[in-house]
């Protein structure tokens, strides 16, 4: 009041101060929900907040005034490390989300024969998870060695000539198992023998790769096998024909598979019995017996 006279006084407001309790929180890929308080300087400070990605959602103070808590949702995450921002009251609040990349392949196996062959293997994975496939086996090749996402890897199986075997890839840190039947060859020789009749013993020599299995078994009870009824790889196999006195014969063996036969020379001897005989002046009938083995003509 200046004499009576009533002079109006205007304040123009104060300039509202808004702060953030924090600026930036971490999250798991699991996702989850969080919090950031709003500071402000005055009860009458209006603010809003929004999120700039989809994958975090305000639940909680989109708009408010004064001092008031925003909160949000972060969504769970199957792929690479991502940030985002809430901006609040025109200050960003930044979210950051470690990796969530899970993997998966299908299928976990592959048999393949012994021609070799080829498979592909599906590998699962969140956009942009980067992977890659590596063999751990020689004969085991990988066509599709890296990727990222969804994606197919081929395999190459060689072909094999020896024993069963069995190898792995490694894709996408996850385990694929290649098992391969045998592709064993044998060569036998030789395949026929000839054994006098006094009997004897001979050798069947076996050729193969490493690791390859073989049995021998005889087929005649006449001839014995005395050493290399089984192996593996390269061996030889030991027979015994007995003493015959009777008729040639042939019998058989089966070694690594393949059929190995022995003949044995005629081994007949005859004898008889009586050598001499009396036979009176009218004549008569007389018999001599002959000894001999059976079939011996």
């Amino acid at each position: 009041m200046v004499n009576d006279q009533r002079v109006q006084v205007t304040q123009q407001a104060a300039e509202c101060a808004i702060d953030l309790s924090s600026h930036s929180t971490s999250m798991s890929p699991t996702g989850g929900t969080g919090s950031v308080d709003v500071r402000a300087s005055s009860p009458l400070c209006t603010w809003t907040a929004s999120s700039n990605v989809d994958w975090i959602a305000i639940t909680a103070g989109a708009s408010g005034k004064g001092s008031a808590p925003v909160a949000f949702n972060v969504a769970a995450s199957a792929g690479l490390p991502r940030t985002g921002t809430i901006k609040i009251a025109g200050q960003s609040f930044t979210v950051d989300q470690s990796e969530g990349c899970s993997y998966a392949i299908a299928p976990g196996t592959f048999a393949a024969g012994s021609a070799g062959g080829s498979t592909s293997v599906t590998v699962t994975a969140g956009p942009g998870c980067p992977w890659t496939a590596a063999s751990n086996a020689s004969w085991l090749s990988v066509n599709t060695p890296s990727g990222s996402g969804n994606g197919l890897v081929g395999l190459t199986v060689a072909p094999t000539t020896g024993a069963a075997r069995s190898g792995t890839a490694t894709i996408a840190g996850q385990t694929f198992t290649v098992t391969q039947s045998p592709g064993c060859a044998f060569d036998v020789a030789p395949l026929a023998h000839t054994v006098e009749a006094s009997g004897g013993t001979r050798s069947v020599n076996v050729s193969t790769a490493d690791g390859c299995a073989w049995t021998a078994a005889s087929q005649a009870s006449w001839i014995t096998i005395t050493s290399g009824s089984s192996g593996s790889g390269r061996g030889a196999v030991t027979f015994t024909a007995a003493a015959t006195g009777s008729v040639s014969r042939s019998g058989t063996l089966i070694v690594a598979g393949q059929t190995v036969t022995v003949t044995q020379s005629e081994g007949c001897s005859f004898s008889v019995a009586p050598q001499s005989v009396s036979v009176p002046s009218a004549g008569g009938n007389a018999s001599v017996n002959v000894t001999s083995g059976a079939g011996c003509a």
